[in-house]
């Protein structure tokens, strides 16, 4: 199975997204997944926590300077370019707004995605919406 994760990241970042994400990829890969990593980073291309665990593992990545790409749609036009490059059965938006709503059309194009929040929906209107917005449909 080939899998698709989009994170945002930084050096500085610290959390249970920023850190879940390189685990779970190794995870991943540890159970015969192909992987790759879509990061959107703001001016530190080369300052990527999970970039850097990507180089160390032997994941395969693609890193957004998000100041070159200011833009929701912009964001969204990369990452669908990226998936197009090497389209994956299993899309994942980790708590990524534009990866959300590229997820719509990678499940056009065939694709599987889900989207990964971090929170509660039941207690928060914001991730509740998204739900509805992007996942459910």
């Amino acid at each position: 199975m080939r899998v698709t994760l989009v994170a945002y990241d930084t050096k500085d970042s610290c959390g249970g997204p920023f850190a879940w994400a390189p685990v779970f990829m190794q995870q991943m890969k540890e159970r015969g997944a192909s992987v790759r990593a879509l990061i959107l980073t703001i001016g530190e291309l080369d300052r990527s926590q999970i970039a850097d665990r990507c180089e160390l593992t032997g994941i395969p990545h693609a890193v957004l300077d998000t100041r070159l790409a200011p833009t929701l749609d912009e964001q969204v036009e990369w990452i669908l370019r990226e998936w197009q490059r090497s389209p994956s059965e299993l899309f994942i938006a980790n708590l990524v707004l534009p990866a959300l709503i590229a997820g719509r059309w990678i499940k056009l194009a065939g694709g599987k995605s889900v989207g990964i929040l971090h929170s509660n929906p039941q207690h928060d209107r914001f991730y509740r919406d998204c739900i509805e917005v992007f996942l459910a449909q």
